[in-house]
């Protein structure tokens, strides 16, 4: 009872969380990712209704899949639900985190730790106000690391399985978390083999079976497509130190090298402002734990994954951001020693968390409200078809009456007259030079009479394709 109240303030700030949005009225959706889950967890709802399949799928199916059944269950919007799920993994993270030292500490100094560097770190919290995947892969990421501690501690058996189940939910909510959960994965693999534990090893493959059994009912075809994903296939050593790819998503120009990004990103403010001073406080002691061997070897070894890859995104950082945390909470602890006025310390780092948290999060607001404003002004007219990118799926999620088609898919020999097309040449033209989005616009704009709509402050124009030019 007495751990027990330690435990509301996590509550609470779930409660606060959800009021937040629900008061701006931010769905969830931001930018063409968190569109497609949409898009396709109303696919896999209509399956349950139908029987319709819902098709193929670019990224894994457990997240848009469970969304789909819970809001079967209780009859409520796939999209509240998807955004409840992201906001309710953030808040179990910061549980997990609490639960982690369990003797040896002040449970109070861990709950405001925990709620400062993962509570209130901007990028995760912002990441976990969008229908997206990325909290509930890093949750259960956590999950596993504190069930083979747990194991290595108490032996039990039960820590073996849930280890298993959390692993397998890890992995088939994002198939990189099998990067980080390589290092526990292995040795949990050899206490099992090396004890002879053949009932625990075909539990765990049976609960690995069933998490995994709605990827192969919908990818039954091709199951193992996911292999040959472009991470995989262009991943290189030659990457760590190159900051500008050409890649199909167009090119990218980076301020630092791969190699930096992928074990320097941390620094950024974005992920809160505790854990660089915290590195001037860590020992040599506090890695003489098994466990937190295991914790370092993860992080060092997706680390590494990053950096082979052609691209960045602060967001694939989050997957062993709670590792880096309770591996730098003794760092912390220190940190308190050393500093006089305590309160007043924490205080500056939860104000500068609440100014950053609303910096980070403007950005995906001000696409959110963007999104619904140039949807309403597609509805708002008469055309039936939309030539479109980077904002079609939004529009298609929005308004589904409109027929969409995508300028990046193909390249386009003649253009439908009498429709719409809504384009940002200002943002594109840089990316996207030389690709199908700026290939279809050159040509839409060489040989076509484009007729202005509307137009926004921030590039995007919608025209009317009138007639095509005489040659």
């Amino acid at each position: 009872m007495e751990k027990a109240r330690y435990y509301l303030p996590i509550l609470v700030y779930f409660i606060l969380v959800v009021a937040f949005v629900r008061v701006l009225d931010f769905n969830g959706l931001y930018g063409q990712d968190a569109h497609e889950y949409y898009r396709y967890s109303k696919a896999c709802l209509n399956w349950i209704y139908t029987f319709q399949s819902p098709g193929d799928y670019f990224w894994p199916v457990w997240y848009p899949t469970i969304g789909a059944v819970f809001a079967f269950v209780f009859h409520a919007s796939v999209l509240t639900v998807l955004q409840l799920f992201s906001i309710f993994w953030v808040a179990y993270s910061i549980l997990v985190v609490v639960r982690w030292y369990r003797s040896g500490t002040d449970m109070l100094t861990m709950l405001i730790y925990a709620l400062l560097a993962l509570g209130f770190s901007p990028l995760l919290l912002r990441a976990g106000l969008v229908a997206m995947p990325d909290t509930m892969s890093m949750a259960t990421t956590l999950l596993a690391f504190y069930c083979f501690k747990r194991y290595k501690e108490t032996g039990k058996t039960v820590a073996i399985y849930l280890f298993a189940l959390a692993v397998a939910l890890a992995v088939m909510t994002r198939y990189a978390a099998a990067i980080v959960l390589m290092p526990p994965s292995l040795m949990f693999a050899y206490y099992l083999l090396h004890g002879k534990q053949w009932k625990q090893i075909l539990i765990c493959i049976a609960i690995a079976m069933v998490v995994c059994f709605p990827h192969f009912a919908i990818r039954y075809q091709a199951p193992l497509a996911f292999v040959q994903h472009e991470w995989l296939t262009s991943w290189s050593l030659s990457n760590f130190f190159a900051r500008d790819f050409v890649t199909p998503d167009g090119t990218q120009h980076y301020k630092v090298a791969n190699i930096v990004y992928a074990f320097g990103g941390f620094l950024h403010p974005g992920f809160g402002v505790l854990i660089l001073p915290l590195l001037f406080f860590v020992r040599k002691q506090d890695f003489d734990a098994t466990i937190n061997k295991v914790l370092v070897s993860s992080i060092i070894l997706y680390s590494l994954f990053l950096a082979g890859i052609p691209f960045q995104n602060k967001r694939f950082l989050l997957a062993t951001l709670p590792l880096i945390v309770v591996t730098l909470y003794p760092a912390y602890q220190r940190l308190l020693a050393f500093i006089k006025i305590k309160w007043l310390a924490i205080a500056g780092v939860a104000v500068a968390h609440v100014v950053l948290c609303w910096f980070m999060f403007n950005e995906f607001y001000q696409r959110n409200r963007l999104e619904k404003q140039l949807a309403e002004v597609v509805a708002s007219q008469p055309e039936k078809v939309l030539y479109s990118f980077d904002v079609d799926i939004a529009i298609k999620n929005y308004d589904t009456t409109k027929v969409i088609r995508n300028l990046w898919l193909q390249q386009y020999d003649t253009f439908e007259t009498g429709s719409l097309v809504l384009f940002n040449e200002k943002t594109f033209a840089r990316q996207w030079q030389g690709k199908n989005p700026m290939l279809n616009w050159q040509r839409l704009k060489g040989n076509y009479t484009l007729v202005p709509v509307s137009s926004e402050d921030n590039g995007w124009e919608l025209f009317r394709i009138e007639r095509r030019k005489e040659q």
